[in-house]
């Protein structure tokens, strides 16, 4: 049995992993993939086939060090792998819970720490790092809400925030979209600003209500509601959560609309998506989006799997005597399966009586019938333990605790059928709150807990690097002349108009290279929809449809057509986004490579004192009409026989035949549409937009890399001048009369204030 030791900590991205006590090899894919500053979740489903492959066993012990989370989602996997009989291992664990605000609330004390005025490093309190910090420390996360036609997805939102603002008749939900952002932990009502397609701001509302968003989503003027209240799934001093109401890729009346709901799955920041359905989930359209979410799911580990919620509503209407609730959501999952999607995290909610209950403990006003109807469904879900919905609920054993701790406490305090706590926890909309919790707290709320820290750090450990350089050149007099020889041949380095142009072709061929990257990837996407096309097209090309079938695949070229348009121009944003985002970093590790280059001659640049590295620290209108292509054609059909007698045969010609059969011909004229006409039609103005699209696409892409090229430029010539400052300091220190003890009493002085800063992040960054 081998013995497996891993520590992970979320807020670092930092693993180690041991086997029996050792280090792994060079060449180990594990330590290949757990050194390489991902999260946990993004590799930790890799990590049972490869213990076996590279230690040739099966019988493992896995020690675990780190948060709860992530134990749980270590316990899954391995818990998984010993099911499929991959592998055998006992598991322990050694973690603590994330502690987000305590963490936090001590990086904000560091922070104004270096802010403070008798602070000596003016560098570290500049404007733009604490505009960067407060930036970080109001970090959002985004939850797009998504359901089926008639799925209760208002009255589910309306649940969760626990108003009724948010308008639930099928014409109203289809229309525009809704970004709900909380800012606020206090019971006051939501604001609102509205836009028009062109992102003007047409109207505000101070107070937000229902009345005034049925006439908001009616108005064809209005693209976009962004409201801002309280969402009590997370506190807004931890995390600025907006929740997305929108109306999907299916049933939405502008093309825009459509694209949010790709562009949530394209996201790098990775969004949270809830995906709602009710008893009516088989359809095309739906098993299409499953496919689309399947195949992002495969692109990003467990992150991207956790990152998809799936919820059936209305399951309370269900007869549980007819079709159990447990063994509806299994035929749900099964059917979620079949697109490609593995362990789906599927929940129950009854969202209707959920979102009454709040209501009634909030002291809402409701009507007289749903009154009467939240105590019927509130002694119906305690009396029922199939409408228990929290039972069937794919939570880790620590959020199943903490909910079966709820709901012991609320029956504690009343244990009769009428109580209205146990039935809320019943409907299952506390179950899918936990979820949405528990991915904030474990992806969002980490990441901006690094990225707080990031923000300072960088400098912080840049200037603690200097600060040690000075002082390893007042300690060590008798290397004096090493010291001025590595800063003589850095200064040269720098002044040298070869190196200076070797730097600007490495850069003007980032660009070439860039450029000849967008072109492949636009190039890529828009081949995958091409072929797309003619997969459609070669189904009716050729053919000869009836007026009625040429409709039915009128309709359906038009659903595809308009779902394309979205979805292509979503893959080419995210493509020129990641290819720009690529770019930037290769102009970074351009400008990393020319720092490395300074000190040429010198030798190894680690092994150096004065170490250049360490200074530095649209869519288209779509119309066909099919009788546009109708055409008539007259044609000999044969449809039986006939008999034909034979007049020319005379009484004494016995010899003669009387008569014969022959084919009887009718005349039938019918009309038809020609299938390769209709699809000529169909795929030209879609190729048409597809090849406008892709030129547009790259010349934005072109333009954009030029832009960054020249203020990555700019920034390059900011970096060399403090570069040369910092040279120039260096140069000061080395001279015998700098070296005095108050000089060296300062310096050693600035050495502890930074080291102490330094110790004080990463003990909150420990856990």
């Amino acid at each position: 049995m081998k013995k497996v030791e891993i520590t992970y900590n979320p807020y670092k991205l930092e693993t180690t992993v041991l086997i029996d006590g050792k280090q792994l090899k060079e060449n180990s894919e594990i330590r290949s993939r757990s050194q390489s500053g991902n999260r946990l979740q993004e590799w930790v489903e890799d990590l049972p086939a490869l213990l076996v492959r590279e230690t040739n066993e099966r019988q493992f012990e896995v020690d675990f060090r780190g948060t709860e989370q992530d134990f749980e989602d270590l316990t899954f996997v391995l818990t998984q792998a010993v099911k499929d009989g991959i592998l055998n291992a006992k598991i322990n664990g050694e973690y603590k819970a994330i502690e987000i605000a305590e963490k936090e609330q001590k990086i904000k004390e560091v922070f104004a720490e270096i802010n403070a005025d008798d602070f000596p490093f003016e560098e570290l309190r500049s404007k733009d790092m604490t505009e960067a910090f407060n930036k970080a420390l109001n970090s959002e996360i985004d939850i797009c809400v998504v359901a089926t036609m008639s799925a209760g997805k208002s009255t589910l939102i309306n649940a969760i925030l626990g108003e009724k603002i948010m308008p639930s008749a099928a014409e109203a939900c289809t229309a525009i979209i809704t970004r709900l952002k909380n800012t606020t932990d206090a019971n006051i009502p939501f604001s609102a600003k509205i836009y028009n397609e062109a992102g003007n701001e047409i109207e505000s509302h101070a107070e937000l209500d229902l009345e005034t968003m049925q006439r908001l989503n009616q108005d064809k003027n209005v693209s976009e509601i962004r409201a801002e209240g309280n969402i009590p799934i997370v506190s807004s001093k931890e995390m600025k959560l907006i929740l997305i109401d929108t109306p999907g890729p299916t049933n939405a009346r502008n093309p825009d609309h459509k694209k949010v709901f790709y562009e949530m799955l394209s996201k790098s920041s990775k969004p949270l998506l809830l995906f709602l359905m009710d008893a009516q989930y088989e359809s095309e359209d739906t098993f299409n989006l499953l496919k689309n979410i399947a195949a992002t799911m495969k692109e990003g580990g467990k992150q991207s799997k956790d990152r998809f919620i799936f919820a059936v509503n209305k399951l309370d209407s269900l007869d549980p005597d007819v079709d159990k609730p447990q063994g509806f959501l299994a035929r749900v999952c099964s059917y979620i399966e079949d697109a490609d999607i593995k362990n789906p995290h599927v929940f129950g909610v009854a969202a209707q009586p959920a979102m009454n209950i709040r209501l009634m403990e909030k002291g809402k006003e409701i009507s007289k019938s749903a009154a009467r109807e939240a105590r019927a469904n509130i002694e119906k879900l305690n009396d029922e333990p199939d409408l228990h919905f929290e039972k069937y609920a794919p939570l880790p054993a620590s959020l199943r605790g903490e909910i079966n701790g709820k709901l012991d406490k609320a029956r504690a305090e009343d244990d009769s059928l009428n109580n209205p706590q146990t039935a809320l926890i019943h409907t299952g909309i506390t179950s899918i709150e936990a979820a949405i919790r528990q991915y904030v707290e474990k992806y969002a709320k980490t990441a901006k807990i690094k990225t707080l820290v990031a923000t300072f750090m960088g400098k912080l450990e840049g200037r603690l690097d200097e600060e040690n350089m000075k002082n390893n050149i007042l300690s060590n007099k008798d290397k004096r002349d090493e010291y001025k020889r590595q800063i003589d041949v850095i200064n040269k380095n720098l002044a040298d108009g070869k190196q200076a142009k070797q730097f600007q072709n490495a850069i003007d061929d980032a660009l070439k290279n860039a450029k000849s990257d967008m072109a492949s990837t636009v190039d890529a996407i828009a081949q995958g929809f091409e072929r797309q096309i003619t997969k459609y097209s070669d189904q009716y090309s050729g053919k000869e449809l009836t007026i009625s079938r040429a409709e039915r695949v009128r309709t359906r070229l038009e659903k595809y057509a308009e779902k394309i348009t979205p979805e292509f121009q979503s893959k080419l944003d995210a493509g020129i986004r990641e290819n720009l985002i690529e770019i930037c970093n290769e102009l970074l590790k351009q400008y990393r490579n020319k720092l490395a280059t300074l000190a040429e001659g010198l030798g190894d640049l680690d092994a150096l004192e004065i170490n250049p590295l360490k200074l530095m620290g649209g869519g288209f209108d779509f119309d066909i009409d099919v009788e546009d292509f109708v055409e008539t054609r007259t044609e000999r059909i044969v449809v039986g026989e006939e008999w034909v007698e034979n007049r020319d045969r005379m009484f004494f010609q016995f010899w003669k035949p009387k008569g014969h059969y022959r084919d009887k011909i009718e005349t039938k004229t019918e009309n038809y549409v020609d299938g390769s006409s209709l699809i000529e039609e169909f795929t030209t103005p879609i190729q048409e937009w597809l090849l406008n699209n892709r030129n547009a696409a790259l010349e934005y892409a072109g333009k954009e890399s030029q832009a960054i090229v020249a203020l990555f430029r700019k920034e390059f010539d900011r970096l060399d001048a403090v570069l040369n400052q910092k040279m120039l300091e260096l140069e000061d220190v080395i001279r015998e009369d700098y070296q005095t003890a108050e000089k060296i009493e300062e310096l050693q002085e600035n050495l502890k204030i930074l080291q102490a800063i330094k110790n004080k992040v990463e003990s909150i960054l420990d856990i």
